[in-house]
């Protein structure tokens, strides 16, 4: 069939496609981009403050804000950033678990974060539904987070054979994660916690002992190096190699 008259061939319209695309962005639309969001990023980043200083109740309300200002392009509401995933996590630590999951489901829609799947097995889990929870979380996944070297085995882990050690696991995976993202005060909390839940594991007690030790906490790391060392391979060597780095005693101060 005949082309339409009128109509740009295939080629020149790629051509034409190649040099609007070689333009450099319009300062004028950059602007009112980052002035319609304005409104929403001020009340985000409040949220994210709040919520670092544990104030749940002001950060969900500025998070709601936020929400309440959307960015209005060509006359239309558009999708606020990162006031799901935020939502999720504050309802999630204030210990309203439907609510949480509602907002990190909601956030996936929008958002690619490690995080958001460890987030919601915790929530579901804590829920009673192991079944979600398991979903979202497994074995296999906790041990990328891990160094080569640690070597560890599913044996390792607490594992998901009970609702307590399901929770435990989701909650080192997350303690991983977030110190992986150098967020060292989350991580321990989650660590510590999985500890409490799974007291016995070498795994979860070395990961502790090693944030308590870089921040100096020794006398914190020492019976967590203790029971590591009694775990296998890598993490009851180097346990046992830290814990005589913590006994020995300080050398004599340079004049």
């Amino acid at each position: 069939m005949a082309p339409t008259a009128g109509a740009p061939r295939p080629d020149a319209t790629s051509r034409k496609m190649e040099a609007i695309s070689a333009l450099p962005p319009d300062p004028q639309s950059d602007r009112e981009m980052r002035a319609s969001y304005a409104p929403s990023d001020v009340f985000r980043k409040q949220a994210q403050a709040l919520y670092e200083a544990g104030d749940l109740t002001g950060a969900e309300t500025a998070c709601l804000n936020a929400l309440n200002s959307p960015p209005i392009i060509h006359g239309q509401p558009q999708h606020v950033p990162f006031v799901a995933p935020l939502l999720g996590r504050i309802y999630l630590k204030d210990g309203q678990y439907a609510k949480a999951i509602y907002w990190l489901q909601g956030a996936k829609q929008h958002t690619v974060d490690s995080g958001l799947d460890l987030n919601l097995a915790l929530a579901y889990v804590r829920l009673g539904d192991y079944k979600n929870a398991s979903r979202l979380y497994s074995d296999q996944s906790i041990l990328r987070y891990l160094s080569d070297g640690e070597g560890a085995l599913t044996q390792d882990l607490p594992g998901t054979n009970s609702p307590k050690a399901l929770e435990a696991s989701i909650l080192f995976a997350r303690g991983l994660d977030t110190h992986f993202e150098d967020r060292d005060d989350e991580a321990l909390v989650d660590l510590q916690a999985a500890n409490r839940l799974a007291p016995d594991n070498p795994l979860i007690a070395y990961h502790c002992a090693t944030i308590l030790s870089e921040e100096r906490r020794f006398a914190e790391a020492t019976p967590l190096y203790e029971r590591a060392a009694l775990g296998r391979g890598f993490i009851s060597k180097e346990a046992s190699r830290r814990l005589i780095g913590i006994r020995a005693p300080a050398g004599p101060m340079k004049k």
